[in-house]
């Protein structure tokens, strides 16, 4: 599908989203759009899948200018979509999700079984192993990513977008998707991957655009050259630091014979340490507890069995202020969608009386910690439903990380962040380990492991195997571990 954007603008209230967009996509190209959080790429894809309106300008479509009222219309020219927000139900199956979002089905018996097998062929394809009559609220976030992609094949998309598609996804599932997107290539489908990771780029674009600032900034087929993209993305150069480790002899958190269990996820025996300043990476495929881990650590969720000790006393519950929680799901688990952002920031204040009696002082000390943490728009009585989802997380990340802690549990902290927001975590990680925190890091980014932690451990299907050194593991024994390829 041959794509054109001439002159497409979308302001919302003071904020211009996009400025005046040009953007052209050919048949069979894989073009990547990068920029940082609220560089207006979302509102972009949104327009091109008729969920938001432009202001004004014109979209082509194969030579033909078109108007798009809603995603359905959308979808009826041959445009799917797969969200960073998945849009699942989750107490349908996986294979009642992509039926419910097929544009229709037939009613004949035999073009209904047709119809069942490709979508069972689809989900198999994406997720070999995947039982498509689960709930896909027992399915993990790398599991639910692949519904939704199946969703958008399943119709037939010419053009297919997909916003942050490897946020949550292990690398053999990255492979996966790439496998798949190089066939919608060469079938003559165009992709737009909206992506943060460069590695993702490099893998598989054969075009870069940047946006900042609702504008196009830079165009160019040299998707490896890494410096001046992100040059383009900040406006300036990235400076980053070295990772030093600030490990101490004194244990932190004892962990031993740890039970637990929630929905499909489960955690068995399991039993480690971590010192004072150490940062212990978790890897494992989504799906094998580590969710439930982060949650049973942050005493969201008691275990069945066991113990944890933080600095020689039992934990005292999800209010305790000794601990920093970075959910898996920032807008679901780590805010409440009504409140303002100060009442977020101050949420463990909300309750006390001097909160209410001094709401100035409040309002100033959460403006001052959006700034430090360029939480855009930089608005304290803002909502936090209408901040988008890379924003809303550096509200979390501001008020889980905003002091010292003893304990921070990172679930996946950098998913769908830019790289310059991403850089900002990581020091506020390595921050509180050189304050003497005890940092465990849960994720599936193996390259951000092995470059900031000090040990890693797998956790598959509920079982820890015994952490070790960075230098004495190599990505692929790791991602064996994962899979459950090595013994």
């Amino acid at each position: 599908m041959n794509v054109t954007l001439r002159g497409v603008s979308k302001r919302f209230g003071e904020t211009t989203a996009c400025d005046s967009i040009d953007l052209a996509l050919d048949t069979g190209e894989i073009l990547a759009l990068l920029g940082e959080n609220g560089a207006g790429k979302s509102t972009l894809m949104k327009i091109l899948y008729g969920v938001e309106r432009p202001d004004a300008g014109t979209l082509t479509l194969d030579g033909r200018t078109v108007g798009l009222r809603s995603p359905r219309d959308a979808q009826a020219l041959g445009i799917g979509m797969v969200f960073q927000d998945f849009s699942l139900v989750p107490a349908l199956s996986a294979l009642e999700n992509v039926f419910l979002a097929a544009r229709s089905l037939p009613w004949l018996l035999d073009r209904a079984r047709n119809a069942r097998r490709r979508a069972l062929e689809l989900l198999a394809e994406l997720c070999p192993g995947l039982d498509a009559a689960r709930p896909v609220a027992t399915l993990g976030v790398a599991e639910q990513q692949l519904v939704e992609l199946a969703k958008v094949l399943f119709n037939d998309a010419r053009l297919v977008i997909l916003d942050e598609p490897t946020a949550v996804l292990a690398e053999p599932e990255t492979e996966r998707l790439w496998q798949r997107v190089r066939t919608l290539k060469a079938q003559g489908r165009s992709v737009v991957l909206v992506t943060h990771k460069l590695a993702d780029v490099e893998a598989i674009a054969d075009r870069v655009v940047v946006m900042r600032a609702g504008k196009l900034v830079k165009e160019t087929r040299d998707v490896r050259d890494r410096r001046a993209i992100v040059a383009a993305m900040l406006g300036t150069e990235l400076a980053m630091s070295e990772r030093r480790s600030h490990a101490q002899s004194e244990t932190s958190l004892r962990v031993r014979a740890l039970s637990a269990r929630e929905g499909s996820q489960e955690l068995r025996e399991l039993t480690f340490e971590v010192a004072r300043g150490e940062v212990l990476g978790i890897a494992g495929v989504a799906g094998n507890g580590q969710e439930l881990l982060g949650r049973v650590l942050a005493a969201v969720v008691a275990p069945q069995r066991g113990s944890i000790e933080l600095g020689g006393t039992p934990l005292r519950g999800p209010a305790d202020g000794r601990i920093g929680y970075l959910p898996e799901h920032p807008r679901k688990l780590g805010t409440a969608a009504p409140l303002t952002a100060t009442a977020n920031l101050l949420a463990l204040e909300v309750h006390r009386s001097q909160f209410w009696s001094s709401q100035q002082r409040s309002r100033a000390r959460a403006l001052e910690t959006m700034q430090r943490f360029d939480v855009r728009p930089c608005e304290p009585d803002r909502p936090a439903r209408t901040f988008s989802g890379g924003n809303l997380q550096k509200l979390v990340v501001a008020r889980e990380l905003g002091c010292a802690r003893e304990l921070v549990i990172a679930c996946f902290p950098t998913m769908g962040l830019d790289v310059q927001a991403s850089a900002r975590v990581v020091t506020e990680l390595e921050r509180q380990a050189e304050r003497g925190a005890a940092v465990i890091w849960i994720s599936e980014d193996l390259e951000a492991l092995l470059a900031h932690a000090d040990r890693i451990a797998v956790l598959y299907r509920g079982e820890l195997r015994e952490p070790r050194p960075v230098e004495a593991v190599s990505k692929v024994e790791l991602g064996a571990w994962m899979t459950g390829a090595a013994a």
